[in-house]
Formats: structure tokens, sequence, C-alpha cells
């Protein structure tokens, strides 16, 4: 079944470019299971092989919003918590802000409604909670509010203007 789909999507390249018709033949997927009494996460990309998020790479996007929500999330993580993992709410802000970002700025394949589970371990076993629209509506205030913020920050202007160099 994968081979027609490959060859389906070269056949495809021809007409719509690699980046438009790769995604379709290509699965990627996301796993998280306890190990050694933690949660973990890995990501399988098309060949199978596991990659794990660890904390040098603690965040994981896929689908036909990744490119934009890889970006993004380096920019959040660089500006929040650049030395060390987000904890729970941090991690939900993000990923309710990278999603925003992405169908704001993407013209197919990311659309509301946001639909966001976590999964923590109680008592060894994993427990899954799914948040609904009223749940996330703090999170979309922040996020406005954050967005408000920046959006009036203005660089200051120099005191003097710029000197050519000697020659």
């Amino acid at each position: 079944m994968l081979v027609r789909e490959i060859q389906n999507a070269t056949e495809a390249a021809k007409l719509l470019g690699q980046g438009a018709a790769a995604p379709p033949a290509i699965a990627f997927t996301l796993l998280a299971v306890p190990v050694d009494k933690q949660l973990r996460l890995y990501q399988f990309g098309c060949t199978g092989d596991p990659e794990e998020a660890t904390t040098d790479l603690p965040f994981v996007a896929l689908g036909s919003g990744q490119s934009l929500a890889d970006p993004f999330l380096a920019f959040i993580r660089e500006i929040f918590w650049k030395k060390r993992q987000p904890n729970t709410s941090e991690g939900i802000f993000a990923t309710v802000w990278s999603l925003l970002h992405a169908i704001r700025r993407n013209t197919g394949g990311v659309a509301e409604p946001i639909q966001l589970m976590t999964i923590k371990l109680e008592a060894g076993k994993p427990v899954l909670k799914e948040f609904d629209d009223a749940e996330l509506q703090e999170t979309r205030q922040n996020i406005t509010e954050v967005e408000a913020y920046l959006s009036q920050f203005t660089r200051p202007e120099p005191s003097s203007p710029p000197t050519a160099p000697a020659a």
C-alpha cells in the first residue's frame, strides 16, 4: 500500500512540487508511553525509527502545520524557557499559541476547533485529560494579551545618527 502512495506522490511532485506532494504519502506518529515510571514521547518517522523528545528538544510538531509550528515553537522556547523544560501550563500555552499561529497563516490543513489533550501518570497509570473550548478560553486570553503587549514594543531610535567610518 505504501509503495503505491509513494509512486503517486512521485508523479504528483512533477506537477505540484515536492513540498506539496510528499506529506500525504508519508506518515508520522507520536506515541507517549510510560518508561521506567516516567512518560516519554517518541516520534516515529516514515521509516519507523523512533526519536525521543528530550530536554534539548522538548516539543514535536507534525502534520500539515509542522513547517509553521516548528519554528514558532523554537521561538517560544527561546523566549520563555531557554534553559529548562516547560511545565504543563506553559506547554499548553505554547501548543495553543503555535496552533493559532499555524491556523492564521495556513491556507489549508490546520483549522479550528483546537483539540488538546494532556497525559500524566497517576499511581503509575496514564491519565488523559481532554480540554474543551471553555477550558482553553483562559489560555486564548493570555495569548491575546501577550500578542497585544508585543505589538506595542517599539525599538528606541538611536540618540544620534550613525556616522560613516573614517577613511
